[in-house]
């Protein structure tokens, strides 16, 4: 059971209980990727998916909403990712030349797309509407951006908790700082 904030939404703060260490069956078990579906791999193998470049990590499988281990991103970013790559090329398959988001991901952890602040994920208000049940919604003190990995990552997408796409917005705030940062 999934702890869930007043909002009803989840937190990685209180994640499900759970016995450890995993069973060899469950380690062992074949699946299919938890992002895009597309591979196989065991559960907890440390493969990375072919098609969509998460690693399985069965720590992030079993809490779909948790960012790092493995991956930087969360399955549900990495599914949000993947998502928003495919709707515009069905065949979309990641490669070394096009990193798939978790890789770019680690470029702005902690570093806001639009002004280059150092955004502390260490304090999170998880009472806050921002709350996605990730280190998402932390708003840059310097320009008001709401950190949105996979916005960050996919500049031109608007779809995220920012109304404006990062390019959109960093376009605005180079014009109200008269095009210097």
């Amino acid at each position: 059971m999934k702890a869930k904030n007043k909002n009803g939404k989840g937190s990685i703060n209180k994640m499900k209980k759970r016995e450890y260490p995993y069973t060899r069956k469950e380690l062992e078990t074949i699946i299919k990727c938890p992002v895009c579906g597309k591979f196989e791999a065991g559960a907890d193998s440390h493969d990375i998916c072919e098609f969509c470049g998460f690693e399985f990590d069965l720590l992030q499988i079993d809490n779909p909403d948790y960012p790092g281990g493995a991956n930087v991103m969360s399955v549900n970013q990495m599914k949000k990712w993947w998502n928003y790559k495919t709707s515009f090329n069905k065949n979309f398959v990641w490669t070394d030349e096009d990193p798939c988001g978790d890789y770019r991901a680690r470029l702005f952890w902690d570093t806001c797309p639009i002004c280059g602040e150092k955004l502390n994920v260490n304090k999170l208000d998880i009472d806050s509407p921002d709350y996605e049940g990730d280190y998402d919604g932390v708003r840059c003190t310097k320009c008001g951006w709401i950190r949105d990995l996979v916005q960050a990552v996919e500049p031109d997408m608007k779809d995220g908790l920012n109304k404006l796409s990062v390019n959109e917005y960093k376009k605005e705030y180079l014009s109200k700082k008269g095009g210097k940062d």
